[in-house]
């Protein structure tokens, strides 16, 4: 499995869509994790060439069979473990079980410190950041640089990195 980090603003899906797209029309098997959603925490998380949400039953199954994992993660960080990081190790988990051929992985609040970056360098095919806004301000440093800084945390040494932009992302694998 290959991953692709990305790396978008707060409200722009397209970004993650036209990776997923691509590989899907190329028949290639893509799992696709996202934040926020919109209705239900199932739109966060996709496999399959058609981007269908996973189901109810996959997302129930696939947590029971990890909680003892989760919850020994619990006591690891002393009794703070957050809704993404426990949505992250159920995506993570779904992509290695259905062995999706690509796995496109929407780094959260910022790069650096993100629950998705625990990649290595040679499980990823590229990161791909789009454009940097202001909505993360407080949280990451209090200015467009400082945000900079803290979401390239994607890069991984030796891999491509690309900025947004209408490229064939199927190059890049």
């Amino acid at each position: 499995m290959k991953f692709f980090g990305i790396l978008r603003r707060h409200k722009s899906l397209i970004g993650s869509r036209i990776v997923v797209n691509t590989f899907g029309l190329k028949r290639y098997s893509v799992g696709c994790y996202t934040s926020p959603h919109i209705k239900t925490i199932r739109e966060r998380i996709t496999v399959g060439r058609l981007g269908d949400p996973v189901s109810t039953q996959a997302v129930n199954s696939l947590f029971q069979r990890i909680k003892d994992v989760l919850d020994k993660a619990v006591q690891l960080e002393m009794g703070h473990l957050s809704h993404f990081e426990v949505l992250t190790a159920v995506a993570f988990n779904l992509f290695a079980e259905e062995n999706v051929d690509i796995a496109v992985i929407e780094a959260g609040l910022g790069g650096a410190r993100d629950a998705t970056n625990i990649l290595s360098s040679s499980d990823v095919a590229a990161s791909i950041i789009t454009t940097i806004g202001e909505e993360h301000l407080a949280a990451l440093g209090g200015s467009l640089e400082s945000i900079a800084v803290a979401k390239s945390g994607i890069i991984k040494q030796g891999r491509p990195v690309r900025w947004f932009s209408p490229i064939s992302v199927i190059d890049l694998f």
